[in-house]
């Protein structure tokens, strides 16, 4: 996070991988599924002012 004046700049980076395609689950009984892992990356930044007058 940045801030200068009035402005404020703020960012992250987010990435997530996995080994692997898919993991199997059991549910006990004899219940077995699979499910997959959720990957991928993502940015976020976000730019703001305040004014002279606090809005």
């Amino acid at each position: 996070m940045f801030k200068y004046k009035g402005w404020v700049v703020a960012g992250e980076y987010a990435n997530k991988k996995a080994l692997g395609d898919r993991i199997k689950i059991d549910e006990g009984a004899g219940e077995e599924f699979l499910s997959n892992y959720y990957t991928g990356e993502g940015i976020n930044v976000q730019l703001g002012y305040l004014f002279e007058n606090n809005v």
